[in-house]
């Protein structure tokens, strides 16, 4: 492989080489920056529906305890374990007094954010993104 990088090399160099090859290398270059650019966003991009499914998750499982406690936050690492992801989770709602449990019957909202880069890192190209996710739920009457 570098036999022929340096072939190449060489040719551009020197007064031989034709002005059609010099722009077919600037395109492949070129259409190379875009795939690679384009995987990169399309891969990051696609994390939304994930970041939906987990709001949606993480709403379900707090409707059925009744509060954000350990079981939650555990729930919470397996999933983001699964989707290869690290979110941060807010649950807003109406809490008892100053505790972690949400009132029997009440609506609250789960808000899931995950914060990424993405981009073409060889070409030191990044674009910083924060998806946000949001879940409402119902606390169960029959909770613990």
């Amino acid at each position: 492989m570098n036999r022929a990088f340096y072939k190449v090399i060489n040719k551009l160099q020197s007064k031989n080489g034709s002005s059609e090859f010099i722009a077919a290398i600037i395109v492949f270059m070129g259409l190379s920056l875009f795939i690679s650019g384009g995987i990169s966003v399309w891969g990051q991009m696609s994390k939304r529906d994930d970041l939906q499914q987990i709001a949606q998750t993480m709403a379900r499982e707090i409707a059925l305890e009744g509060e954000v406690n350990s079981t939650i936050q555990r729930r919470l690492e397996n999933v983001e374990q699964l989707m290869r992801m690290d979110v941060d989770m807010d649950v807003d709602g109406s809490y008892i007094g100053t505790s972690k449990k949400l009132r029997t019957e009440s609506d609250f909202t789960v808000t899931i954010s995950y914060h990424t880069k993405y981009g073409v890192g060889w070409i030191n190209w990044r674009k910083e993104k924060t998806y946000v996710a949001k879940a409402t739920g119902t606390v169960e009457e029959y909770h613990k």
